[in-house]
């Protein structure tokens, strides 16, 4: 819990998490102006219902409807809800370039947790969307040029070795690539995946 303890002495804070979920992305952001006595919510969703950024005013920051801790967040901003365990993963990003935090040199100071994972729920107007715990042995990456077709990379890896330097490598993964819904290329139990997490 130490690491989400506000800092009242700053003129402004700003905490927020972000997780997707099939069709559904939420953005959370809560926002304290202290110079001028405002706390925002500040909530952005998109999913199969629409897309919509909604705002309201809080006291406190984190209340009793609307709340982030280390181990869970629960919410609610017009027709959006949110429910959501955490469990914290390792490797907290805080960057620390001497001397510029040691002589205050910049007004802004960061925190990041990059490998947490989310269980609940996310609901938006009349529909609940499902938030099952991410794995790293799964991923998908779409892309796509103007004009074209979506190009989406789908792989799964088996038996990750760590290679050091927050750097896991598997030789044998699968790896699927589709241009819209056509496959166009498949390979099975021979791809090399690698993924890199923050020491």
């Amino acid at each position: 819990m130490t690491r989400l303890s506000p800092h009242p002495h700053a003129a402004l804070e700003y905490w927020f998490f972000k997780v997707n979920a099939g069709p559904v992305a939420l953005l959370v952001d809560w926002i304290a102006r202290r110079r001028v006595s405002e706390n925002v919510l500040r909530v952005s969703i998109h999913s199969p219902q629409g897309r919509a950024v909604l705002f309201e005013t809080q006291t406190p920051l984190f209340g009793e409807r609307s709340f982030l801790h280390a181990e869970r967040t629960v919410g609610r901003a017009g027709n959006v809800e949110w429910e959501l365990e955490i469990e914290p993963g390792d490797g907290w990003i805080a960057p620390d370039i001497f001397p510029a935090a040691l002589l205050g040199m910049t007004d802004l100071t960061l925190v990041s947790a990059p490998l947490v994972f989310f269980t609940g729920w996310i609901r938006h107007g009349d529909r609940q969307f499902e938030v099952q715990t991410g794995s790293s042995e799964t991923f998908e990456i779409r892309f796509r040029r103007f004009g074209a077709e979506t190009i989406t990379l789908s792989a799964r890896g088996r038996d990750y070795g760590n290679l050091g330097d927050g750097i896991v490598n598997t030789l044998v993964g699968d790896l699927e690539i589709r241009e819209g819904r056509k496959i166009i290329g498949r390979a099975e139990g021979t791809a090399g995946l690698e993924r890199r997490a923050p020491k």
